[in-house]
């Protein structure tokens, strides 16, 4: 969790390992589904999917119908789901994914 007080930017991430044999497109699909589900919510719910490539790799972005955006990145020689919940203008949660090491 990262934030910045005096402009109220927030960016909230969840990075987990996955076991051996867990991942595929079906699976990554519904994680992010779900997990867009659950922190847009408050915000209204879900209003919309992207994708982009951010920090050399495929990033989906999905967006609130309040304020806030989602990220997800699979980084598979880490066997890791890296998803990210960001609000304000600072766009910290791009930021953190063009950050993150593979």
């Amino acid at each position: 969790m990262a934030g910045d007080r005096a402009t109220g930017d927030l960016v909230v991430a969840v990075v987990t390992r996955l076991r051996p044999g867990v991942f595929g497109d079906a699976f990554f699909r519904g994680w992010r589904d779900s997990y867009d589900r659950a922190v847009c919510a408050p915000a209204g719910g879900v209003s919309g999917n992207a994708e982009a490539d951010i920090g050399g790799r495929n990033v989906f972005i999905g967006s609130c119908a309040g304020e806030g955006h989602t990220y997800h990145a699979w980084l598979p020689a880490r066997r890791v789901v890296i998803s990210a919940y960001a609000v304000g203008g600072r766009r910290l949660g791009e930021r953190l994914m063009a950050e993150v090491a593979e």
